[in-house]
């Protein structure tokens, strides 16, 4: 038991470490916030819930609920399902996408799904592929 708990004490030490060297290179602080990144070469699975901030940079499939910003790199993968105010895609997103404020299609992103936005931006050479729904302001 005392392995695997210095296991998971090392891999929660490079998760914290790495979301502070991103956060520092952002000039962020990361004080109260809940954040999480998903380097190249990494793959994630799974529910991610109460995520202040996710950066994707190598691939998840995973629903994402309650999450205020997303951000798929050049290089990251989203597939899934996923709730959020902000959106930047820069790689690739498939799934079903729900935005409450921003989308941002970057000129290298590529976005396959369900989506349903507030607001939407699309750089030339971004591409959707799916079905978009524009939500009602309240």
């Amino acid at each position: 038991m005392a392995v695997k708990n210095s296991i998971t004490e090392g891999l929660l030490s490079d998760v914290r470490n790495s979301v502070g060297s991103q956060t520092k290179k952002r000039g962020k602080s990361t004080i109260g916030e809940k954040q999480l990144h998903v380097g190249t070469e990494i793959t994630l699975n799974g529910t991610i819930a109460e995520c202040d901030s996710l950066i994707v940079e190598g691939f998840v499939d995973a629903t994402l609920e309650n999450a205020t910003n997303l951000e798929i790199a050049e290089t990251g993968t989203f597939k899934g399902k996923v709730t959020v105010d902000h959106v930047v895609v820069a790689g690739l997103f498939e799934g079903e996408l729900t935005v409450g404020k921003q989308l941002t299609i970057k000129s290298t992103g590529t976005l396959k799904g369900n989506v349903t936005y507030l607001q939407l931006e699309v750089e030339k050479g971004g591409i959707i592929e799916g079905s978009m729904q524009k939500m009602s302001q309240l």
